[in-house]
């Protein structure tokens, strides 16, 4: 099974996550297959890109049974592949929309605050955990939140390894809709339609 899923209807590039079993947490293949989709889609004629996980969940993190070891030189594992990617989310010269559902936390989080419109479903739970295994929050998350929501909030959320869902989320300005379950893949295509209409 491919770990990462690419389609295309029309003017709209899908990159999915595919390890539902794992609740789409990335290991290195996934990483490195993440940043080539996102170069690739830079270039493409598409006019949108929409970002999201198979299943009930859009990312978990980083998969830690993999190899990827916070105590095996987890800062060369994050300039050689997990910040790399981040910053071609960023540099995408087209609109990217992250499609949350389940649990977006840790980088799977960071993906998400990567992208320019964030529509989550009603049960989404957005979370910035690295304190729960000793790491400073990275993915871009320190530039990301502050700018979102501020220092402070951003601070204690970071500091906490709180949850947020959606609902919570949305008042904080994390995300730009919340929709309810079943009416997250109609919302998205929607819009994604209508920016690349623009």
């Amino acid at each position: 099974m491919e770990k990462l899923l690419v389609t295309r209807d029309g003017p709209v590039t899908t990159i999915t996550f595919n390890q539902p079993a794992r609740k789409n947490a990335v290991d290195l293949e996934m990483t490195m297959a993440l940043k080539a989709a996102v170069l690739e889609a830079a270039s493409d004629d598409s006019k949108v890109v929409v970002l999201t996980g198979a299943g009930v969940d859009f990312c978990a993190g980083a998969d830690l049974k993999s190899g990827i070891d916070p105590g095996n030189n987890v800062t060369e594992y994050l300039r050689a592949y997990t910040n790399p990617t981040i910053v071609a989310l960023r540099e995408m010269p087209k609109p990217v929309i992250a499609k949350v559902r389940g649990v977006a936390v840790g980088i799977g989080c960071n993906y998400a605050l990567a992208a320019d419109i964030r529509i989550a479903s009603r049960t989404a739970k957005f979370g910035q955990i690295f304190t729960r295994i000793g790491l400073m929050p990275d993915g871009g998350s320190t530039y990301f939140l502050p700018r979102m929501i501020g220092y402070a909030r951003a601070f204690e959320w970071m500091a906490t390894a709180d949850i947020v869902d959606a609902p919570r989320a949305l008042e904080l300005g994390i995300v730009n809709r919340v929709v309810e379950d079943e009416a997250l893949d109609a919302a998205v295509a929607e819009f994604a339609a209508r920016l690349a209409a623009g």
